[in-house]
């Protein structure tokens, strides 16, 4: 089997566990946002940042060491299992230990024991099986989302049980604690792995891992500034609106084009000595992630206020602006690991440092100079932040890789009619629909722009098919969208 079918069929077994976990996930949610409220989430939100920020400081990349690495042993898992022990383990204390210091920082002294609760959850998944990396590399994600649909299973049942009996944070607290022990449990089954300490020989791995270190701490840093800055001081409430609005609002890109990651890296591993075929599948899946996550956020910016109201409820009605405007960080975010990928695989991670970096750096020194005064203005920004950081790693891919900013800018100008149509349609008929009640007004917004965009983008793809069949563009398309047409016709 050729290693494209392998990650389509990887990316299958994510998908379909994704849909299963986000479904089960919307439905605890919906029960969830009734039962709870923005300060319980803010809370929680809080301190999952900061358990996570001294994870991520400690993160030495070592899975993907072995997932990249051509033939490991066990006592490559031994090592890599000691390393990931002895430094998360030694974070999670030091964040447990810290917590009254970080909430006094944070304005929030109610977080200590949020976050004291959170680190010792954090240090549950220490034991999770690392022998579980051989799923990875044989891109058999089969057994791997079986682990992850169990663990959601248990912690949702888990949550809403004490989200009825607590009414407060506690009952995501606990779900988080189900969820991770459920994890480890499981992967303990399905790859049975007995740990042992071991250092000597981590020289290679460390080699390897200290960039990725280092961009872990900058990624995170970048990713989560958003969540500290608002809970810093706009308080935990409008951290509660933007947390859940930024989880609806980046779905389509965490739930439908992110699962595809983890078979994509594993796969390109298995051909990086033919670079070329690897940069085309790098614009092919720039095609097809920048059309959907772009065309998404213009919907979401269209139904927002709709959205909050039928699907948060009343009491999240003040995040529709949020919601409205952070679907936008779609490209940003989803731009980022393809460019991260290409590093890897070239032996350029330390030059991929610099994407975070700029970042990074761009978004403390705005908010610094502009000062915005509540968490939508933030959010304003954040966007326009967002499409600077697109155009800056591009510009340092450019140089350091060998991307074709022609051909970045040819997907873009492809992109366009269909985003034209969507855009043109749902202002037309937006007037139209407002004497319908919130959901069918909705409803009606997505069929219609999703309908308008499709038909172009089907006259896009019939008019390069018969014009320009060996063209660059038209090798954009996927293989299977290809050979579903031939059938055709």
């Amino acid at each position: 089997m050729s290693v494209t079918n392998k990650i389509y069929i990887a990316y299958f077994w994510n998908m379909l566990a994704k849909f299963f976990i986000r479904g089960m996930g919307i439905f605890s949610t919906l029960i969830l946002v009734r039962l709870l409220s923005p300060d319980d989430y803010g809370l929680v939100a809080i301190a999952g940042v900061v358990a996570g920020l001294f994870e991520v400081l400690t993160n030495f990349g070592v899975f993907r060491y072995l997932v990249i690495k051509e033939n490991i042993t066990d006592d490559d898992l031994h090592r890599a299992w000691s390393v990931n022990f002895i430094f998360k383990g030694g974070a999670m204390l030091l964040v447990f230990l810290m917590s009254p210091y970080i909430a006094g920082f944070l304005n929030e002294p109610e977080a200590v024991q949020a976050i004291r609760l959170t680190a010792v959850v954090y240090s549950v998944g220490l034991f999770y099986s690392i022998r579980t990396v051989a799923f990875h590399k044989a891109l058999d994600f089969k057994k791997l989302n079986a682990i992850k649909i169990f663990a959601k299973i248990t912690s949702t049942v888990a949550t809403i049980i004490c989200a009825f009996i607590f009414k407060n944070y506690y009952a995501l607290i606990i779900g988080l604690f189900i969820h991770a022990l459920a994890d480890v449990v499981i992967s303990h089954i399905v790859a049975p792995y007995l740990p042992k300490f071991m250092l000597k020989g981590s020289h290679e791995m460390f080699s390897f891992s200290k960039f990725i270190m280092v961009r872990n701490i900058l990624g995170y840093s970048r990713s989560q500034a958003d969540i500290l800055l608002v809970g810093r001081f706009f308080g935990t409430d409008a951290l509660g609106n933007y947390k859940v609005a930024q989880q609806f609002a980046i779905m389509p890109q965490t739930e439908i084009l992110s699962p595809v990651m983890g078979p994509l890296i594993a796969g390109l591993a298995q051909v990086k000595s033919q670079m070329r075929l690897v940069y085309t599948k790098f614009y092919q899946l720039i095609f097809f992630f920048w059309s959907f996550v772009l065309a998404s956020a213009i919907g979401l910016y269209f139904i927002a206020d709709d959205f909050a109201a039928v699907v948060l409820g009343s009491k999240w009605l003040t995040a529709a602006p949020l919601l409205a405007n952070l679907g936008f960080l779609m490209l940003p975010f989803i731009t980022q690991p393809l460019l991260y990928n290409l590093y890897d695989l070239e032996n350029k991670t330390k030059l991929s440092v610099f994407n975070d970096l700029v970042a990074l750096t761009l978004l403390l020194t705005c908010f610094y100079y502009f000062q915005p005064v509540n968490e939508i203005e933030f959010s304003h920004l954040r966007i326009e932040i967002g499409f600077i950081v697109l155009a800056s790693i591009i510009a340092i891919a450019r140089i350091n890789l060998n991307i074709s900013c022609r051909i970045i800018l040819l997907i873009t100008l492809w992109i366009f009619p269909p985003i034209l149509a969507l855009l043109t349609t749902l202002i037309f008929v937006g007037p139209l629909f407002e004497v319908l009640s919130p959901i069918a007004r909705m409803v009606g917004m997505i069929i219609s722009g999703g309908g308008a965009y499709l038909v172009i983008a089907a006259l896009q793809f019939i008019l390069i098919d018969k014009l320009a069949k060996h063209s660059f563009i038209y090798n954009l398309y996927p293989d299977f969208i290809v050979k579903k047409w031939e059938k055709f016709c």
